[in-house]
């Protein structure tokens, strides 16, 4: 389960940064391979938040949009998500405001989402301001973060009449990290002209698995041919596409480029000679942002 920890923090000059960076947080717990992966996003001029009801609904519309780019586009095991928000003034909120972040399209949730909450009477005056963890709601960011990106929904609540809802909460940063593991962008699969060949009576075809609805290029290399000598420059590869539900098999031949989209399965054979065939392929796998 996605664990999550939110802060909202005074801006300090000279601390925030643009780029994507390997923060030095441990992230051994979930891998040897987890790292974390932290982005700030600064704001200039600062966005002013807006002052929604608490409960009101759709939250998105009514939300300031903050993207993130983390630049990568496949990562898994996302673990101890963090939010900080940095302000423009050290004390934006008291008497049990409270900060929201929704996602588009996600508003059927009603109690799915985060928050930056003080308590009733209390006024954020450290630095940082830190709240409790709310893991139980983490994951509902991982479908977009898994892609590398994020697009971030900020709106501040009046939890109750006290509140000091006419003062204006000007955010300048926006950072969010979290402990993912990178995922190699590109895959390949090896065949052998004779064993994959679908024609004999031995033959079979090699199982592939991808993303599912995810786009890839593909590129196949190498040589092959038959006991003729004949060269042998194409692979078959069947796939369904779940956009349509078709079926699909197409010809890839060497050193063109293809472009494929699946349920994340590939069947990957020959049609052509037979058990006496001789060399093989290697077909590449290599996602890209197209979708």
């Amino acid at each position: 389960m996605t664990s999550l920890k939110i802060s909202i923090l005074p801006l300090v000059l000279g601390v925030a940064v643009s780029n994507v960076v390997m923060a030095q947080t441990d992230c051994s717990n979930y891998g040897d391979d987890s790292q974390r992966i932290e982005k700030t996003v600064d704001l200039e001029p600062a966005l002013k938040l807006f002052n929604i009801v608490p409960g009101s609904l759709p939250a998105w519309n009514n939300a300031a949009k903050v993207e993130f780019d983390f630049g990568y586009s496949n990562i898994d095991n996302i673990n101890e998500l963090e939010f900080k928000v940095f302000t423009k003034t050290p004390w934006p909120l008291s008497n049990g405001d409270r900060l929201r972040f929704p996602l588009q399209d996600k508003e059927d949730r009603s109690v799915g989402f985060l928050y930056v909450v003080s308590g009733p009477g209390m006024i954020f005056d450290g630095s940082p301001y830190t709240t409790y963890e709310r893991g139980d709601l983490g994951s509902m960011y991982d479908d977009e973060l898994k892609q590398g990106k994020l697009k971030l929904g900020i709106v501040r609540e009046r939890f109750d009449s006290s509140s000091t809802f006419g003062v204006n909460v000007e955010v300048k940063s926006v950072q969010v990290s979290f402990c993912g593991v990178v995922k190699d962008d590109i895959d390949s699969q090896e065949l052998d002209a004779a064993r994959n060949n679908l024609l004999t009576e031995q033959g079979e075809a090699v199982q592939h698995y991808l993303d599912a609805n995810i786009t890839y290029r593909a590129t196949v290399t190498g040589a092959a041919s038959d006991q003729n000598g004949n060269a042998i420059s194409s692979v078959s590869v069947n796939y369904i596409d779940p956009r349509s539900q078709k079926n699909i098999t197409k010809q890839f031949s060497d050193n063109q480029e293809y472009y494929l989209h699946s349920d994340g399965k590939v069947s990957l054979y020959y049609t052509n000679g037979n058990e006496h065939n001789n060399g093989g392929h290697t077909v590449t796998f290599e996602r890209v942002n197209l979708d």
